[in-house]
């Protein structure tokens, strides 16, 4: 379920939107559900992303957008795909995440619209199994992720449309999900199993 908690206000159980926590509904409507909740992002209007894959079936992915304001939720739902984890992007007013589609062996970096849902942009970069678990942003042209599968942790230039630097295989484990964050001094901090 897409839930809503307000720390400040009073616990509040019941089965409407004035409820804390609050349930807003499940990420997929029709069909198997999307079972597996992989990213999260936020904009810098406050409006929420969540995504996730199927599972037990479902071969489907999801993006849900809710506005903070209202909360509405808009749900983007992609077959035959695997979305993992997934960033907001300043820099371009973009959502990416790590998508593996269905009979292909190759990760690409899935660009959407936040508006719309709309991919806008899908390259295979990375020519291997597993996925991106994890992004971060500075807010300039590299895109830092770790490719779990390998343990590598690797710079991704907008411009440039390429990795443009990497680690390889830091033998620090492949579940690294949304293991890294941006220091105040500008290094990349991380947590690796």
């Amino acid at each position: 379920f897409l839930t809503r908690y307000q720390p400040g206000k009073p616990w509040r159980k019941d089965k409407t939107l004035a409820a804390n926590p609050a349930h807003l509904g499940v990420m997929k409507e029709e069909g198997l559900s999307l079972q597996r909740p992989a990213g999260v992002a936020v904009d810098e209007e406050g409006t929420v992303y969540f995504s996730a894959m199927g599972g037990y079936g479902c071969e489907d992915s999801g993006i849900s957008r809710i506005d903070p304001d209202s909360e509405e939720v808009t749900r983007w739902i992609y077959p035959n795909t695997t979305f993992d984890s997934m960033v907001y992007l300043p820099q371009t007013h973009r959502l990416l995440v790590s998508e593996v589609r269905k009979g292909e062996q190759a990760i690409r970096f899935t660009f959407i619209d936040p508006a719309t849902g709309k991919i806008t942009e899908d390259p295979p970069v990375i020519q291997d199994s597993g996925s991106v678990c994890s992004w971060l942003t500075d807010g300039g042209d590299w895109v830092y992720g770790m490719h779990a599968y390998r343990a590598t942790l690797f710079a991704y230039s907008l411009k440039q449309r390429s990795i443009v630097k990497s680690i390889p295989e830091m033998n620090m484990g492949d579940n690294c999900n949304h293991c890294l964050i941006l220091g105040p001094d500008g290094r990349i901090w991380g947590l690796t199993a």
